[in-house]
């Protein structure tokens, strides 16, 4: 794997970090489809991947259509790294055109797909049983007296909540955003020059500041490495007790407090001198952050168990968008929302005419106007 991966690399020297990543995700989804456990894809020859379609097919119906497309674009890439024949090349880009014609197809429709369909929860009644949870169950024993649970099964609780409420409470990111998120804890107010950024904190990773106060302490997320870095730049959010972000009511906040505390206090118990830099860690090994697939995994399970739905990050974000485009929401509110789910967003000429917050009386006064406007011309 790792030969391919610097071949990769060096033939495609300007992508992103995230892009490299997927890659090396799309190799061992591929190798789990097409090899034993006793084989590597390096043991395959050309004549394995003549049957292309026979390939997707076997990823497709275990994976969604955005994954199945990465998966066909990995094959390509492999392939081309192994110097198979052009005409395995050419069936790997007429698949490749054909999925993303399906994928512009659903898209441009704006409907459910099947799966989507049999897991959608509207998101206020998201955000309703995620509290209930949050209130009844987390914080039934918390804080938690030493010794009077079991503290790893604990953790993995909070864990699983708080990394499912960052994407029910906020505007759901990517992955990686929080994947690759590490905890530092701040001295002397030093996250108030962040939009400066400290020479000290590397840019090669994101960021969980936690500033400890006199009374309260405040957290800032710093997203310097995700999907769209290098058009959005870096992105900079500070939560603060009692504060609401997003019209998350100051949830966030509560959550992200209630998991830091028993951190700490998890990493004490086990007599460890040195936490876990990343902010959620894989409790087996806890050396390596989460994979992609361990993040969408705990997702669905903790989904599942909340709202009875498998919610992956894909559909938790379709369904917050789906909701917050029903409210009227100005160009300023649209952009920062897009931005820190890691888009661009563009307004239309039509958007900037619109204008939102008008107020019942003068919504009713415009109607009449433009009433009138509509008899004269007739």
């Amino acid at each position: 794997m790792n030969d391919f991966l610097e071949w990769y690399e060096k033939s495609n020297p300007n992508k992103s970090k995230s892009t490299y990543d997927a890659m090396k995700y799309n190799y061992v989804r591929i190798k789990k489809t097409m090899c034993c456990s006793e084989t590597d894809l390096s043991d395959l020859n050309e004549d394995d991947f003549v049957d292309i379609n026979s390939i997707i097919n076997k990823i497709y119906p275990e994976f969604s259509l955005n994954t199945t497309i990465q998966s066909c674009l990995g094959i390509k890439f492999y392939c081309l790294f192994r110097g198979f024949k052009q005409e395995i090349i050419k069936d790997c880009d007429s698949c490749l055109k054909t999925l993303i014609k399906d994928k512009n197809e659903i898209v441009n429709k704006n409907e459910l797909s099947e799966v989507e369909r049999d897991n959608w929860v509207e998101y206020p009644t998201l955000q309703e049983k995620m509290k209930q949870y949050h209130q009844y169950t987390i914080r039934k024993d918390f804080p938690v007296p030493d010794g009077m649970v079991d503290m790893d099964k604990k953790l993995q609780q909070m864990r699983n909540f708080t990394m499912l409420g960052m994407y029910t409470f906020l505007p759901p990111t990517r992955i990686g955003n929080y994947q690759k998120m590490v905890v530092r804890y701040t001295q002397d107010g030093r996250t108030e020059t962040l939009k400066k950024p400290h020479k000290s904190f590397a840019k090669k990773h994101n960021y969980l500041f936690i500033d400890e106060g006199d009374k309260y302490r405040d957290f800032t997320l710093v997203f310097n490495q995700y999907k769209t870095s290098k058009h959005l730049g870096q992105i900079i959010v500070k939560l603060e007790k009692g504060k609401s972000l997003h019209g998350d009511g100051g949830r966030t906040y509560e959550i992200l407090d209630d998991y830091v505390r028993f951190r700490r206090q998890y990493f004490k118990s086990m007599t460890r001198t040195k936490q876990h830099p990343y902010l959620f860690f894989n409790l087996n090994s806890q050396k390596e952050m989460l994979t992609g697939n361990n993040y969408t995994g705990i997702l669905q399970q903790t989904s599942n168990e909340i709202v009875g739905k498998k919610l992956s990050v894909n559909l938790l974000r379709h369904i917050y968008i789906t909701h917050f485009l029903k409210k009227e929401s100005s160009i300023q509110d649209k952009t920062i929302i897009a931005e820190f789910m890691g888009q661009g967003y563009t307004p239309t000429m039509l958007e900037k005419y619109n204008r939102v917050n008008l107020g019942m009386g003068v919504a009713e006064e415009v109607d009449k106007i433009y009433d009138q406007m509509v008899l004269h011309f007739d």
